[in-house]
């Protein structure tokens, strides 16, 4: 992706008033796009969690 498109994308996402939890710049639209957003945002967090080999944090006990 060109750097112009990036840095424009990222300007939009921090000035408008309540910007998405994600925003994918994809050049793929299906594999890059529309997959990862039909599917659950903790399945996809996992998948990247996974392939990155980070562990999640146990939680705090109250």
């Amino acid at each position: 992706l060109p750097v112009e498109r990036v840095g424009e994308e990222i300007y939009r996402m921090l000035t408008i008033g309540s910007p998405p939890v994600r925003v994918a710049l994809a050049p793929s639209y299906f594999f890059d796009w529309w997959l990862p957003s039909s599917l659950p945002k903790r399945w996809v967090d996992a998948a990247f969690r996974s392939r990155l080999g980070l562990k999640l944090l146990p939680r705090k006990k109250s």
